[in-house]
């Protein structure tokens, strides 16, 4: 009776992190990207593991469970977009 299943973390604030050449651009520009505006904290990809772990995901498997604020959901921002473009050109 075994599960397997992935939590796919959005960027996350962490030590090892920290040491990732221009990493930072990428966290905070990742952070305007979230629906909510605000950044992933560690706690919440930890509490997800905790829920995969436990009895109540107990009919999930073979899953990835994306963790990243809906980032992944709003790439086309009107505001970020616009802020990009005007960047380059």
């Amino acid at each position: 009776n075994i599960r397997f299943n992935t939590v796919c973390a959005g960027p996350l604030k962490t030590g090892a992190s920290a040491g990732i050449p221009g990493y930072l651009e990428n966290y905070l520009y990742s952070e305007q990207l979230m629906l909510r505006k605000k950044a992933l904290e560690t706690i919440e990809v930890a509490n997800t593991a905790l829920f995969l772990l436990g009895p109540l995901s107990s009919g999930i498997n073979g899953q990835d469970i994306v963790v990243d604020g809906g980032m992944s959901c709003n790439h086309f921002d009107p505001n970020i977009v616009k802020t990009v473009v005007n960047q380059i050109y």
